[in-house]
């Protein structure tokens, strides 16, 4: 039982020994320069953040470019329409046909019909 006792001491004051040796080391851990690569160094830079920045605005720039030529297409469009309506109602002032009028019954008389062609010229 004695032994037991020694042994297990002896272990647990090994054990403290090596952790305060650990402990000691670790502020001197720091103090060494960290060597960072390429990639870590740009990664952990402001230039992603600056260049996301700037790709967002010049998104949402462009965006805003496409948005008023389509608008100004569409009101061009709009100006031509307009007036190729109010070149048909004023200079080619071309009267309305009723087509109430036209009845679906066929001529009566192949003479009669041969004659409403010839007059409005068509056969």
């Amino acid at each position: 039982m004695f032994w037991e006792f020694f042994f297990l001491n002896l272990i647990w004051i090994a054990l403290a020994l090596l952790l305060y040796i650990v402990l000691r080391t670790i502020p001197r851990l720091d103090e060494r320069p960290v060597k960072k690569g390429v990639m870590e160094r740009w990664l952990t830079s402001e230039l992603p953040g600056k260049i996301d920045a700037l790709l967002h605005t010049s998104y949402l720039r462009t965006l805003r470019r496409i948005k008023v030529f389509v608008m100004r297409a569409d009101n061009s469009i709009n100006k031509k329409l307009e007036s190729v309506k109010l070149e048909r109602g004023t200079i080619y002032d071309v009267p309305k046909v009723d087509l109430s009028s036209v009845k679906d019954k066929p001529a009566e008389n192949i003479e009669e019909a041969k004659e409403v062609g010839e007059e409005t010229g068509t056969e």
